[in-house]
Parts: structure tokens; C-alpha cells; sequence
């Protein structure tokens, strides 16, 4: 009898467990460069995966729910009451996290945003 598969060890010594700060992680992305987007309630974490290390963090909000890293380094951030704003926020960061767009919606609840194919949100 022939086995349809073969059998790969996973090498555990690559494995790796880091505390996210921020309370509520909710939403990741794969952003490239071997690097992982972690969204939480006061904003966002990026960690490099080979090493497990904390590279950029962004925590000055609070009431993020959803986070998408944009093809031009930009950062959507969604939330509820997000300060400055009531109702469902959408905030388009720049690379430096700098606000260049915000968008607000009436509503108490938003869990995640993603683009359609024609890069809209």
C-alpha cells in the first residue's frame, strides 16, 4: 500500500509566543518584508515571524477593531467611538501613522474592514 503524502517534522525551535500589549488583538495581515500586522483595541503591532520580535507598534487609540495595511504603506484603521469621533471610524493612516483620510459612519459596532477587488473599502 503507497502513502498519498509524506510526513513532515515541523521544526518547533522556530515556534514562538509574544504577549501583544494591546488588549483585544482582533485582526491580522501578512504585510510582506516577513512581517505580521496584529490589530487591537488601541491600534496596531507589527512583529517580524522568523524572530518573533516586536518592530512597530502604534497604540494612541482606543475602539480599533480592524486593521488592513494598504499596497502603498498606508494603514486602515477601523473602530467605534475611536476619540475625536463618535460612531464606526475609518482612519487611513500614512507610513509615518499620520492621519491623511477619516471617515465616519453612524453605527456602535464595526468588527472588520477588507477591500473589494477594486481596492474600495
Amino acid at each position: 500500500m503507497r502513502r498519498c503524502c509524506t510526513s513532515t517534522k515541523r521544526d518547533e525551535s522556530k515556534n514562538w509566543i509574544v504577549p501583544i500589549d494591546g488588549p483585544s488583538a482582533r485582526d491580522m495581515q501578512l504585510i510582506g518584508d516577513g512581517k505580521i500586522l496584529i490589530g487591537h483595541h488601541h491600534g496596531y503591532s507589527e512583529f517580524d515571524i522568523a524572530l518573533g520580535r516586536l518592530v512597530k507598534e502604534f497604540m494612541v487609540l482606543e475602539g480599533v477593531t480592524a486593521v488592513r495595511r494598504q499596497p502603498n504603506g498606508h494603514t486602515i484603521i477601523a473602530g467605534v467611538d475611536i476619540p475625536g469621533a463618535t460612531g464606526v471610524t475609518v482612519l487611513e493612516l500614512d507610513a509615518s501613522d499620520k492621519e491623511v483620510h477619516r471617515a465616519i459612519f453612524p453605527g456602535d459596532y464595526v468588527r472588520l474592514i477588507r477591500q473589494t477587488e477594486q481596492g474600495r473599502i
